[in-house]
């Protein structure tokens, strides 16, 4: 069911934090439609193996977080909300 309603996605493919961790990772953020149009404040949902749940940022399974988001949201039966999706390490995390 298409809505309509899209939000903008800003991907960042290697994200430095300053030696907190074991090296860069990607961040993926999911922007609700009409953000950048207000004022308004944001819930944020942050989502650990970031690159499985929003549509498109790698070849293994998604779980679209963001197309389901945007069906409720066009709905009206979900408050706008900001994602950001962090990637894991493939070659430093924990087995």
């Amino acid at each position: 069911m298409d809505t309509g309603v899209t939000g903008r996605r800003i991907d960042i493919e290697a994200f430095d934090d300053g030696g907190l961790t074991s090296g860069s990772r990607g961040i993926h953020i999911y922007l609700p439609p009409g953000y950048d149009s207000g004022e308004e404040r944001y819930r944020v949902v942050y989502l650990n193996d970031g690159q499985a749940w929003l549509s498109g940022v790698w070849d293994g399974p998604q779980l679209e977080c963001d197309r389901t988001y945007e069906r409720l949201f066009g709905t009206g039966r979900i408050h706008p909300a900001i994602f950001v999706a962090i990637d894991f390490r493939r070659d430093g995390r924990v087995r």
